[in-house]
């Protein structure tokens, strides 16, 4: 049974069986003060983010179920990548409520949690701190998101290192600059977030040989009711903090995991599950770049139905099952047809959108560039019309730097689609300088375009003189220019019409 102690630091298992396993850990942390009260945390991850509480200035706890409800979503989307994992910190010591005590909660937001989550990321040795707050009106939940980078010295995860001629063992680099990103508030309902199915997964030691405790109020202290076999699929109604409810009636026979949901006796009150025992199930998949056909069962030696899910289409998950091979089905309907759709064929579309774009970094961290692609292109679709402008262009420069780092066997495709997604970039944000820069090694690493990977430069220079990048690479190009020696082409030009521009750019610089 989970400890019906509360215990400073709460271990989770990781997400393992058969597949790669991803870790979450649970901290507790003193906003007011920027510490957690664990000194050590996923020691053995290289790379993970913090997931905060929300601030919650009218004191419901909904902050502290939608930092719950995201922190899984985070763990789900990287549940198959190899050294990641996410952290939850809560706030133990309600040291939020002295924060906000009096005092406007965006001003607390932007500057002291803010500070807060960056210590507490920086203790904890996380690449990425997620944080923001969350208000509700007429029912309606107003979930703003923030994120916040943290690149530590040479760390090649918000760059773009490409190999060019001339320049020898070291790769040229290019950097993301934006490190410190605001996302669309989210407005939606209760219903909306909670009211989905979750897949129970068991998380003691010692196993769970009666299944997952489901108890009769949301607390450690309450009485259980019955028990729900781990690997079964159950309905949410709702969120209290860290229990999810679920429906009472049928709790103790849920195994059917194709219907979707156990008991749904409207009269029967909820049980309660803690979030700990439980994955999230996708409340929708997006089907990707080809049409699907539904199978009977979840098997890909099952019978093949007469009907297709569509390539873009979002289809609502009706159930999930795990397969023999640990993978994760889907359950979908497509013009009154039930059937399953194996994981490779579709993308997962998660509560929060922000998900997306920290499941796309996670990705290009780990090098998996075709998934990181993925989820920045459906960050992308999602928030194209709602998104700020600085945030759209940092998804659409790593979705350049992703298509770039794939390769495969058409560079030079990849490259033109890469220089779209800066060109999107650059129309978001025309002032960004970073965004030239990248640009400019594209051309030269990929597509030996010299005249437009200097004019980039340029463009780069005269927004921000100083910008250091730009000035590496600039420094990095005369080098190789004054160390080319023959009268081959260097970049598809004339070494002597290179060294020149290149020069006339230095010289330009130097003056400034």
């Amino acid at each position: 049974m989970i400890s019906r102690v509360a215990l400073p630091v709460l271990a989770l298992a990781a997400l393992c069986a058969a597949r790669v396993c991803s870790a979450g850990e649970v901290v507790c942390f003193s906003p007011g003060e920027g510490k957690t009260c664990s000194q050590s945390s996923l020691q053995h991850v290289q790379f993970k983010a913090v997931v905060t509480e929300f601030i919650d200035p009218q004191q419901t706890t909904i902050g502290h179920s939608i930092s719950r409800l995201m922190w899984r979503e985070v763990l789900e989307s990287i549940s198959d990548l190899k050294d990641s994992g996410v952290i939850l910190a809560y706030d133990a010591r309600d040291q939020l409520r002295t924060m906000l005590e009096g005092r406007d909660y965006q001003t607390v937001l932007q500057r002291d949690y803010h500070n807060a989550a960056i210590r507490v990321a920086n203790e904890l040795g996380a690449q990425m701190t997620v944080w923001g707050a969350v208000l509700e009106h007429d029912g309606t939940l107003h979930v703003e998101p923030y994120l916040t980078l943290l690149p530590k010295g040479n760390d090649r995860w918000t760059k773009l290192q490409l190999q060019v001629e001339g320049s020898g063992s070291s790769p040229l680099s290019a950097e993301i600059a934006n490190q410190r990103l605001s996302f669309a508030p989210l407005q939606t309902d209760r219903a909306h977030l909670f009211q989905h199915n979750w897949l129970t997964r068991c998380r003691l030691s010692a196993g769970c040989p009666e299944g997952i405790d489901v108890r009769n109020a949301p607390g450690n202290e309450a009485p259980v009711i019955g028990h729900v076999p781990v690997g079964s699929i159950v309905a949410g109604r709702d969120m209290h903090e860290q229990w999810v409810a679920i429906d009472r009636a049928g709790i103790d026979t849920a195994t059917d995991t194709s219907a979707g949901a156990p008991g749904t006796g409207a009269d029967s009150g909820p049980g309660y599950i803690n979030v700990y025992h439980l994955e999230v199930v996708a409340p929708a998949v997006h089907v990707l770049s080809k049409a699907v056909r539904l199978r009977a069962q979840p098997s890909s030696n099952a019978a093949v139905l007469d009907v297709s899910a569509p390539a873009g289409a979002t289809l609502e998950t009706r159930g999930v099952q795990r397969a023999a091979d640990d993978r994760l089905w889907y359950n979908v309907e497509v013009r009154g047809a039930r059937g399953w759709v194996p994981p490779e064929t579709v993308q997962r579309d998660y509560s929060f959108p922000v998900v997306h774009f920290i499941a796309g970094v996670y990705r290009y961290a780990g090098k998996d560039y075709g998934r990181a692609i993925q989820e920045f292109q459906r960050f992308i679709e999602r928030g194209e019309n709602t998104e700020d402008n600085v945030t759209l262009a940092t998804a659409y420069q790593y979705l350049a730097a992703s298509k770039v780092a794939a390769g495969g066997t058409d560079g030079i495709m990849a490259a033109r689609n890469a220089m779209n997604d800066l060109q999107q970039a650059s129309r978001q944000t025309p002032y960004d300088p970073s965004v030239y820069v990248m640009s400019s090694l594209i051309r030269l690493g990929t597509m030996s375009d010299a005249k437009g990977a200097l004019m980039d430069l340029r463009r780069s220079l005269d927004l921000d003189s100083q910008n250091p990048t730009a000035i590496t690479l600039l420094t990095s190009l005369s080098s190789i220019a004054e160390a080319h020696r023959t009268d081959a082409p260097l970049y598809g030009e004339d070494p002597r019409v290179f060294k020149a521009e290149v020069t006339s750019l230095r010289d330009r610089q130097n003056t400034q």
